[in-house]
């Protein structure tokens, strides 16, 4: 049986995090809200774009990680530590494209 201690820690960063993004009901209801029209344009793109589903999954992920950023903004628009996951992420995201390019530049596809 798992001790009360690691579940009271749980809880207070639950805590913690719900005064900082808001009820998880909303803030992942908010997310998916965000997400869906971009991954429904994306899905329709990304096979023009991409040489491998590798990236565009990994660029999706990104995505989806800046849409939940955005959605905890909104909850605490000062937070600075969403800004700067929303710039890291983007930064992934430049980062996946550079792969992409150096791989069809060596003659690898991706």
């Amino acid at each position: 049986m798992f001790s009360n201690e690691p579940r009271s820690k749980t809880d207070q960063l639950v805590k913690d995090r719900g005064s900082l993004y808001g009820k998880p009901l909303e803030n992942h209801s908010l997310t998916k809200h965000l997400f869906r029209p971009f991954e429904q344009r994306f899905s329709r793109v990304k096979w023009d774009v991409f040489k491998s589903s590798a990236t565009a999954d990994a660029i999706s992920v990104c995505v989806f990680n800046i849409m939940q950023k955005l959605s905890r903004a909104a909850h605490s628009p000062t937070h600075r530590d969403h800004w700067e996951d929303i710039k890291g992420y983007a930064e992934n995201i430049l980062m996946i494209l550079d792969e992409q390019e150096s791989a069809e530049r060596d003659g690898k596809g991706s």
